[in-house]
C-alpha cells in the first residue's frame, strides 16, 4: 500500500514497476510523486524540484478552480480506443507478426479506411492502387501501421463542441502528430531502440491540455469563464498544468509505465531520475521544440535558432546536421499522419 508524500492519501495505482521508477498522480492533492522499485517494496518520494501543488492551488484561487473542474472534464473524456492499446500491447511482444497487426486494424472499419488511405498515398503509393488491408499492411510496414492507428484512433480525443476552441484543439492535435513523428526519428538517429514507445508517448504528451480546455469552456462562472478571453492567461495555465493533468489521465487509462513516465516527463526532462526515461523524455522534448519551430506549434512558435541551443539537443548530442535532416520535407512526410488524424 502506497501513501501520498504530500497527503498521505492512499494511492490506489493499476501499475507499479516492476523494476526502475515511474510518475503517481494524486488526485487528492493533485501532486506527482515518483515510485522506485526495490527488493524491499516500492517506495514514494515528490519529484525534485517540482513545487507542491496546493501551494499555488489555495482556495478561492483560479487554479484551485481549474483543478475541480478537471477532475470532472478527465472522468467525462472518453477512454483512450481500444484498437490504440491493443497495438500498444502487440508492438511490445518481440513475436509479433504483420498478420496479427492487420487482424487488429481490420476489427475497426474507419481505421482501416485510414490505412489504407495511407497506403494509396503520394507518400507510400506505388505503381498501383491497394484496395485489400493485407497489402496495405504489407506496403507500409509495421511500424508505419502502428503510428497510424494511434493517431488516427486518438483523433477523436481532440474534440470540442466549442467552436471558439475548435482551432486551438486541432494546432494541438497537429502538434502532437508532427511530435510523435519527429520523436521516432530522433530515436532511431541516436539508435535508440524505442522509437515505437517514442511515437506513443509523443502522441500523448499534450493530452493534458484537453481537459484544461474542456474545463474552461465549460465554466459558467468566473474565475475560470474569464480564461475563455484571457488568451494569455489560459496559456499560461496549460504551459504550467498540462503535463500534470496529463499523468492523470494516462494513469486513468492505465497506460504502461514508460509511457505514463514520458508523457509527464517530456515537459520537465531534468526530472526523470532514471537514466533511459530521461533520453525518452528529452526526446519527446526536443521533438515538441522541432515540430514548433517548423511550423506546427502547439502554444507558441519556436524560433529555428533556438533548436540548437535547446537543452534536450545538448543531451541527446544531437548536431545541427541531424536535426536538419529530421526537418528535411517535414510537413510532407507528416501530411499521411495529419491526414489519418482528421
Amino acid at each position: 500500500m502506497l501513501h501520498c508524500p504530500f497527503c498521505e492519501a492512499e494511492l490506489t495505482l493499476a501499475r507499479v514497476p516492476a523494476t526502475g521508477t515511474a510518475p503517481v498522480f494524486c488526485e487528492a492533492c493533485f501532486n506527482p510523486s515518483i515510485v522506485d522499485a526495490r527488493p524491499a517494496g516500492p517506495v514514494i518520494s515528490p519529484v525534485p524540484g517540482v513545487m507542491d501543488s496546493r501551494m499555488v492551488a489555495k482556495p478561492d484561487s483560479l487554479a484551485a478552480a481549474l483543478f475541480d473542474a478537471v477532475r470532472q472534464s478527465i472522468d467525462d473524456m472518453p477512454l483512450l480506443p481500444e484498437i490504440s492499446r491493443r497495438v500498444l500491447l502487440l508492438l511490445r511482444d518481440p513475436e509479433i507478426s504483420m498478420r496479427a497487426v492487420g487482424e487488429v486494424v481490420g476489427e475497426d472499419p474507419v481505421v482501416a479506411a485510414k490505412v489504407l488511405r495511407v497506403a494509396n498515398s503520394a507518400m507510400y503509393g506505388g505503381l498501383s492502387e491497394i484496395s485489400e488491408l493485407g497489402a496495405a499492411c504489407a506496403r507500409l510496414g509495421m511500424t508505419t501501421v502502428a503510428n497510424v492507428v494511434q493517431t488516427a484512433a486518438n483523433g477523436q480525443l481532440y474534440i470540442t463542441s466549442n467552436k471558439e476552441f475548435k482551432a486551438q484543439m486541432e494546432r494541438l492535435q497537429r502538434h502532437s502528430v508532427v511530435t510523435a513523428h519527429c520523436a521516432s526519428e530522433i530515436a532511431r538517429s541516436i539508435a535508440d531502440p524505442r522509437a515505437d514507445v517514442a511515437f506513443a508517448a509523443a502522441l500523448l504528451h499534450r493530452i493534458g491540455a484537453i481537459p484544461v480546455i474542456d474545463a474552461v469552456t465549460s465554466a459558467r462562472k468566473e474565475p475560470l469563464s474569464r480564461l475563455r478571453e484571457n488568451t494569455g492567461l489560459l496559456n499560461e495555465m496549460l504551459a504550467a498544468y498540462s503535463p500534470l493533468m496529463g499523468l492523470m489521465v494516462v494513469q486513468r487509462w492505465n497506460l504502461p509505465t514508460d509511457i505514463m513516465a514520458a508523457t509527464y516527463f517530456s515537459a520537465l526532462p531534468d526530472a526523470e531520475p532514471s537514466p533511459d526515461g530521461a533520453v525518452l523524455a528529452h526526446t519527446i522534448a526536443l521533438a515538441s521544440a522541432i515540430a514548433s519551430a517548423s511550423g506546427f506549434p502547439a502554444l507558441e512558435h519556436m524560433e529555428e535558432s533556438m533548436l540548437m541551443a535547446h537543452p534536450s539537443s545538448q543531451f541527446l548530442g544531437l548536431g545541427d546536421v541531424k536535426i536538419a535532416t529530421i526537418r528535411v520535407d517535414l510537413e510532407d512526410r507528416v501530411a499521411p499522419l495529419l491526414d489519418a488524424a482528421a
